[in-house]
């Protein structure tokens, strides 16, 4: 019953599966700031890193199935990347369901993703075709975030 939940969950919180880049309908390198707004109304908070701008939307601003969301943003006013920390405890399992399995096997199936580590030592999926990185909680099991850029 959990896992069946917890899938779920990962099936609410990460909508665009055939375009994954994509989440909750904003695309990086498409979407524009004034979009973002528009569809999740003013931020929480705005923080500036140099020419970019990150938008957050936590505590009661939180996108449904998340704890957080953060759309990072050019100088350009289009998002860079959105990383997403989800408010259910996903795993392994149900991003390896969604997303697809490790490239080492023998004959890997598009997408799949690399196994790295890191600096801080923390696992990370790196699904390069989908423009994907889901990073695990120091467990190394349990999903941190998700963060989605421009396919490669």
């Amino acid at each position: 019953m959990g896992r069946l939940l917890a899938a779920a969950a990962l099936t609410l919180l990460l909508p665009a599966l055939a375009h994954a880049k994509a989440w909750n309908g904003v695309t990086p390198n498409e979407t524009k700031k004034a979009d973002v707004v528009a569809k999740f109304g003013e931020p929480s908070k705005t923080v500036k890193q140099g020419d970019k701008e990150v938008l957050a939307y936590i505590g009661k601003k939180a996108i449904s199935g998340t704890s957080q969301a953060q759309f990072t943003m050019t100088a350009a006013g289009v998002v860079e990347s959105i990383t997403v920390f989800p408010s259910a405890k996903l795993e392994t399992a149900e991003v390896e369901e969604t997303y697809g399995k490790t490239c080492d096997s023998a004959k890997p199936v598009e997408p799949c993703y690399a196994k790295k580590l890191t600096d801080e030592f923390k696992t990370v999926f790196i699904y390069k075709r989908l423009g994907l990185m889901v990073f695990f909680a120091d467990d190394k099991k349990t999903v941190q975030s998700f963060q989605f850029t421009a396919a490669k």
